[in-house]
């Protein structure tokens, strides 16, 4: 039989589609790396991380003029639908311009105000973490 008669090329494109199903996608955003940090941009979502499907992101959202939200959000619905939010004891830690989030070679999470006061953080206590990322479970 020659390879480009229509009964080989059939059976490759059966093959295709029974081997595609199994192919897993490369993930497409970087990991954060220990040290890293982001700062809020004026007038725009500041994103840091974005999970490999694209449906959610990690970073600043704008709330009013100076004013943000660090947030994990629908990244691909137009009104940024938060589904989390950093939040101190008694509301959400919204930062003015000049803040930033760092995730500090210890590996604690940590949001600064724009005077560098620590105004909340994620420690992971004795897990050992060496980077970052925005899964597509909407975890970071």
């Amino acid at each position: 039989m020659d390879a480009t008669s229509p009964t080989v090329l059939l059976f490759h494109i059966i093959l295709l589609f029974f081997i595609l199903p199994f192919a897993s996608p490369a993930q497409s955003s970087p990991n954060i790396t220990l040290g890293s940090s982001l700062s809020p941009q004026p007038n725009s979502n500041s994103i840091w991380a974005l999970s490999p499907s694209g449906d959610f992101a990690f970073g600043f959202l704008p709330l009013e003029p100076g004013l943000f939200l660090l947030a994990i959000w629908f990244a691909k619905l137009p009104s940024n639908t938060v589904v989390w939010s950093a939040n101190t004891v008694d509301n959400a830690a919204v930062v003015q311009e000049g803040s930033r989030v760092e995730l500090m070679s210890s590996g604690r999470l940590s949001l600064l105000n724009n005077t560098g006061q620590e105004v909340w953080f994620a420690d992971p206590g004795s897990n050992i973490v060496t980077n970052g990322a925005m899964l597509d479970t909407g975890n970071y």
